[in-house]
Order: structure tokens, then C-alpha cells, then sequence
């Protein structure tokens, strides 16, 4: 029997469930390596090799938006530490990622509207942030 395509529904509870804990993980684990104060990481990296659109059918955050979302209370720490820190979001799914590709582009530009630091804005087409994805 095939599995049913979560992201054409609304994520059911035991999915909430996990995205909350990936939520808390990340939380937890973002200082670690990007506030340190005794040691410097010049460069990180995060894998999501099974991202999906990004979000629901009800634009509920899926697991790259949910990365993004805890990152940006540290884009000023991964400036000032001149930290490289590179996502890759990826799915197997072409139309799929097609699909994450627009709701990253979304919340990006929502968070550069924000532009609390010099540093993110857009750049022509661009969306110009202390991290890349």
C-alpha cells in the first residue's frame, strides 16, 4: 500500500508531535555551535534530505521552515562571528521541491521585510542573508 502524500492535508497529530520536537532540537542545538563563546565554528551544516513542500495544505511549517524560523533569532551571532552556515533542503519529489522552493522564497521575504540587521535584504532578485541555502 502507498503512503499517503502528508502534504496535500493538514499534518496529522503524531506529525505535529515530531515537528515540535525537531523544533526543540534545533532550539536546543543552534547556541551550540553558533554562540559558543569559547570555541569558533567557521563553518556548519544542516541536512533536511526529506523536506517536503515545506508546509501543509494549511501552511502549517514542515521541517525546513521550522529550521528557518529558530535560525533567525541567530543571523546577527552567524554575521558577527563570520560563521558560513549552509542549509540544503532537498526531496525526492521534483514537484515537491518545486513546491519548497516557493515557500522558502516566502518566508525569506517575509523575514527580510523584517530587516532588523543590515544584512538581510534583497539584492535584485535575491535574497541576501548571512546564511546559504
Amino acid at each position: 500500500m502507498a503512503k499517503a502524500d502528508i502534504h496535500k492535508e493538514a499534518f496529522d497529530e503524531g506529525t505535529k508531535a515530531k515537528l515540535e520536537l525537531l523544533r526543540l532540537y534545533i532550539r536546543e542545538w543552534l547556541p551550540v555551535f553558533i554562540v559558543d563563546k569559547i570555541r569558533s565554528y567557521p563553518e556548519l551544516e544542516i541536512y533536511d534530505f526529506f523536506a517536503g513542500e515545506g508546509q501543509d495544505s494549511i501552511d502549517t511549517p514542515g521541517s525546513p521552515l521550522i529550521i528557518l524560523g529558530e535560525l533567525t533569532g541567530y543571523c546577527a551571532n552567524l554575521f558577527q562571528k563570520n560563521t558560513r552556515l549552509t542549509l540544503l533542503f532537498n526531496d525526492f519529489s521534483k514537484s515537491k521541491y518545486q513546491k519548497l522552493i516557493s515557500s522558502k522564497d516566502s518566508f525569506l521575504r517575509k523575514c527580510s521585510q523584517n530587516n532588523r540587521y543590515g544584512f538581510c535584504k534583497n539584492v535584485g532578485d535575491l535574497l541576501k542573508c548571512p546564511f546559504e541555502i
